[in-house]
């Protein structure tokens, strides 16, 4: 009877040093599990500041753009109504010279209107 109770202690003894060695595996991989959420917490922390920063980036290239594209449009009609003021200089001033070529002519032919 003794020794079956001997034999029952070391029994128990060596069970309770396995669950003793099974409880400190679970609390180290609870503790890994732990630091590995909280770096994932960090960096979907950090990814949602990049995205935030990157939707105001996202923001000011479109209002850049827009800008941009209004000045361009005021530009073109800057530029349309110069060549349309150059044009019509050159216009004026030919029709003059024209004039003047085709009143020279006519003086040249005696005014019969020939020339």
């Amino acid at each position: 009877m003794i020794r079956e109770l001997n034999d029952t202690t070391e029994l128990v003894a060596e069970a309770a040093g396995q669950q003793a060695e099974a409880t400190r595996e679970i609390g180290n991989a609870v503790a890994r599990a732990a630091a590995g959420t909280e770096e994932a917490s960090r960096h979907a922390g950090g990814v949602s500041e990049d995205a935030e920063r990157t939707g105001r980036a996202a923001g000011d290239v479109r209002s850049a753009a827009g800008k941009l594209a209004h000045q361009a449009e005021e530009l073109q009609g800057r530029m349309d109504g110069f060549l349309t003021a150059i044009g019509a200089g050159w216009t004026l001033r030919k029709t003059s010279r024209l004039r003047r070529e085709a009143d020279s002519l006519s003086r040249v032919n005696g005014g019969n209107g020939d020339g």
